[in-house]
C-alpha cells in the first residue's frame, strides 16, 4: 500500500533499546584512568630518579648548581653561602659565612687593643665601666685601696669569678686591688708630676681592663709584698683560665717597655690561654695572629679551661675605606681591633662545661708586713 510519499504504507515498528548496565561502563572508566595515572607516574620517577628509580646508596642524586667561590672576602674554610647548591641538606658542624662591615675608627674597639706611645688610646669605651666597689664577689677575695676603681664591665665580672674560685681554693683573703682604670686626665697629672714615665693616652690603665693587686695586711693596714706568699701563686697559673693576662712580667720587659709583675690585664677566652700555652705577652701575640693566622682557612682551634672550643683569626684593615669583614652566621662572635691594622674574630666552635674546682680552702692567716710594693 502507497501513501504517495514514496515509502510504503507498512507500520512503523518500535524496537525495544537493549538495556546496558550503568555502574559496569563507570567501573571500566575508572580502571582505564587509574591506569593511566599509574602509568604517567611510574615515567615521572623514571626520569627523575625518586620513588621506585631512587639511588639508595645517595650515589645517584645530580647537584645541578655547584656552590660557586665568593669573591667578596676571605671565606675560605669557614664555610661559604654565596653559591647555587640545591641541596637544603646542613651539615649542623659546617660554619657559614657572612660579611659585616668595619672601618678604621673600630681599631680602637674591644679588648685585643695595644696602647703604647706609639698607638694612643682611643678612649671610645668609657661607658662600658663599672666601680668595682659596687660590683664586689661573693667572698671577700680582694680588698681596694681606694672606692673608684673602675673596670670594663666583662673585665668585672671575670675578676670576680675568677677571686671567688681563688678564695674556695685558698681561702686567701689578703690581696689588694690599688691601681685600675686611668683616664687621660688622671695619667697627664701623674706624668707632668713625674711619677710615671708614661705619657695621657699611651697608658695601659686606659684600658679599662689591667689593674695590679698587692698585698695587703689588715692587722697592720699596710700594703704588702706579696712577690713571695704562697697563696696568690694559684693566679700565676690559673689566672689564664678566666681570661686574664699578667700583662708587664719580668721577662717580657724588653717586649713591653715595663715590668709590673702583678699587673693583670683582661683579654678574655682564648686569647689568654694561648698567650699562656707560648708564653707570649700582647705584644708577641698580635704580631703573632697577624702574620700565622690570617683569615678564617688560616684560623687556630682550641679548647680552653672553660669548656668552650674557639676559633681565632686576623683580619687586616684597608689603609682607606671600608673592610667586609667575614664572621660565622651561625656560631657567636666577637670582634675586637688591635688598636693598630687589623682586627681579631673570635668564634665560640662549641659550648662546653667548666670543670668544677678540686681543692678545698685552707686555713691562712694574715701576711707579715714587709716591703711595700
Amino acid at each position: 500500500m502507497n501513501n504517495g510519499n514514496g515509502f510504503g504504507s507498512a507500520p512503523i515498528r518500535n524496537y525495544k533499546k537493549p538495556n546496558q548496565p550503568d555502574w559496569l561502563r563507570t567501573t571500566i572508566v575508572l580502571v582505564m584512568t587509574a591506569v593511566l595515572i599509574a602509568f604517567v607516574v611510574i615515567f615521572i620517577m623514571s626520569v627523575t630518579g625518586t620513588g621506585l628509580f631512587a639511588d639508595r646508596k645517595g650515589g645517584g642524586k645530580t647537584d645541578i648548581n655547584p656552590p660557586t667561590s665568593s669573591t667578596g672576602g676571605d671565606t675560605t674554610g669557614g664555610g661559604d653561602t654565596t653559591g647555587g647548591n640545591t641541596d637544603t641538606t646542613e651539615d649542623p658542624n659546617e660554619v657559614k659565612v657572612t660579611f659585616i662591615n668595619k672601618d678604621r675608627d673600630a681599631l680602637q674597639l674591644g679588648l685585643l687593643q695595644l696602647i703604647n706611645e706609639q698607638y694612643l688610646y682611643g678612649f671610645k669605651e668609657d661607658s662600658l665601666r663599672v666601680v668595682l666597689k659596687e660590683h664586689q664577689p661573693k667572698y671577700p677575695a680582694y680588698q681596694l685601696s681606694k672606692w673608684g676603681h673602675e673596670l670594663k664591665l666583662d673585665a668585672a665580672n671575670a675578676l670576680n669569678y675568677m677571686m671567688d674560685d681563688f678564695y674556695l681554693v685558698t681561702g686567701y683573703t689578703y690581696l689588694n686591688i690599688n691601681k685600675a682604670y686611668y683616664d687621660f686626665d688622671s695619667q697627664k697629672n701623674l706624668f707632668e708630676k713625674g711619677q710615671t714615665d708614661t705619657p695621657a693616652g699611651a697608658s695601659d690603665w686606659h684600658s679599662g681592663a689591667t689593674f695590679r693587686f698587692t698585698g695587703y695586711n689588715p692587722e697592720t693596714q699596710k700594703t704588702v709584698n706579696i712577690t713571695n706568699a704562697e697563696e696568690p701563686q694559684w693566679l700565676k697559673t690559673h689566672a689564664h683560665e678566666y681570661g686574664f693576662i699578667f700583662r708587664a712580667p719580668n721577662n717580657k720587659k724588653s717586649i713591653v717597655g715595663y715590668a709590673e709583675p702583678w699587673q693583670l690585664r683582661y683579654v678574655g677566652m682564648p686569647h689568654a690561654e694561648y698567650m699562656y700555652k707560648n708564653n707570649l705577652c700582647l705584644e708577641e701575640y698580635l704580631t703573632k695572629l697577624s702574620t700565622d693566622f690570617v683569615g678564617m682557612s688560616n684560623a687556630y682551634t682550641l679548647k680552653c679551661a672553660d669548656g668552650n672550643t674557639y676559633m681565632v683569626y686576623y683580619v687586616a684593615a684597608p689603609d682607606e675605606g671600608t673592610l667586609r669583614l667575614p664572621v660565622p652566621e651561625n656560631r657567636p662572635y666577637t670582634v675586637s681591633g688591635d688598636n693598630m691594622n687589623g682586627f681579631i674574630v673570635t668564634v665560640t666552635l662549641e659550648t662546653g662545661t667548666r670543670p668544677p674546682l678540686e681543692t678545698p680552702a685552707p686555713e691562712t692567716t694574715a701576711p707579715e708586713t714587709t716591703a711595700a710594693e
